[in-house]
């Protein structure tokens, strides 16, 4: 090594530790754990606890940032966990989870349990099974009755919205 960090496969490395490979095929580093009783993990430990110096893994090709996985610098929402288009940056998050457990596709900031933030269509459900009907189902937790049904209800009223008020027989109204 020298005084800028050590190089595996470099004379020159930029980092710590770096290390380059120049082989065709396999993997470039490897982590086990072979002891029984301990699990296979990687710490990474950012300086301080705060959205300032925030932990985060950048997946590259050729130089250029494809992926970040982790927390971003300065996040709406402390603490989040991050999936970004790019570099590990809030502009470029596609999907969030906050330490609360909301989770935000196309927002940085979940205000609900599950928030769909997208100019165009929001979301597509489609069943790739030939018997199987695809339908969109929100229920209540305490009756599986009541609630709002969609799409081919019980295989027969194709394209029909159901909405469904308690009992085993409910009373619904239907659109189609």
């Amino acid at each position: 090594g020298n005084a800028t960090g050590i190089g595996i496969g470099t004379n020159n490395p930029s980092a710590y530790l770096d290390i380059e490979s120049n082989a065709s095929s396999g993997n470039v580093a490897e982590f086990r754990s072979v002891h029984a009783s301990n699990s296979a993990r990687i710490l990474i430990d950012s300086p301080a606890d705060n959205n300032i110096r925030p932990s985060a893994i950048v997946l590259a090709n050729a130089g250029t940032d494809k992926w970040g996985i982790g927390q971003v610098y300065g996040s709406s929402s402390s603490g989040a966990f991050h999936i970004c288009a790019g570099s590990a940056s809030e502009v470029n998050s596609k999907l969030t989870i906050t330490t609360a457990g909301k989770v935000g596709i196309g927002t940085d900031d979940p205000a609900q349990p599950v928030h769909i933030s997208r100019g165009s269509a929001i979301a597509r459900i489609q069943s790739t099974n030939a018997t199987t009907s695809a339908r969109l189902e929100i229920i209540g937790a305490n009756d599986s009755y009541s609630g709002l049904h969609m799409g081919d209800v019980d295989d027969v009223d194709v394209g029909a919205i159901r909405y469904y008020h308690g009992g085993s027989d409910p009373n619904h109204m239907q659109f189609k």
